[in-house]
């Protein structure tokens, strides 16, 4: 290996290791779930979300994953985040990932409509929308993956992988 090669696969893997971080710099909901209207601009580092129970805590982290997977990690239907107070939810966030910023806005309507845009530019598709921003949930829902077969396992890391190289999705 000559020594140009060795500093072209160093910075290839700097820009690796950059790639798989994803900094949430805003969040904003409107009508998710107990959120009617909600817009946070995150600090800097690691932030702490704390609370009694049942004040929404765990709906956050669902409305951060959402905009990374159009979906939610808990089981049932997307149309059960809508809130009480009208018939769509909205979630838009301010993103870094993979050293880029990321304007994402994504809702959603109970007459089964998405509304996806990434960084202004509408997306017709969820799939146009992978890999954009990473987010894993490892909640108690998911000991299948140590305890379940390994059918489940394959499954849950074909769709981790697919946020990381969006061409094997």
């Amino acid at each position: 290996m000559t020594l140009g090669s060795e500093s072209k696969r160093r910075e290839q893997n700097q820009k690796n290791a950059v790639k798989g971080i994803m900094i949430l710099e805003r969040l904003t909901l409107t009508n998710f779930r107990n959120y009617r209207g909600f817009d946070l601009e995150w600090s800097p580092g690691v932030n702490m979300i704390w609370g009694a129970n049942a004040q929404g805590k765990t709906n956050l982290l669902e409305a951060i994953y959402f905009l990374s997977a159009y979906s939610s990690f808990r089981p049932g239907v997307v149309g059960e985040m809508v809130g009480k107070s009208g018939d769509f939810f909205y979630v838009g966030g301010d993103f870094i990932s993979g050293g880029l910023k990321h304007t994402v806005k994504a809702g959603y309507s109970l007459r089964k409509k998405y509304a996806l845009k990434l960084d202004g530019n509408v997306k017709r598709r969820l799939g146009d929308m992978i890999g954009v921003l990473n987010a894993v949930v490892f909640s108690p829902d998911d000991l299948f993956l140590m305890k379940g077969n390994p059918e489940e396992r394959r499954r849950f890391l074909d769709g981790e992988i697919a946020q990381m190289s969006p061409q094997s999705y």
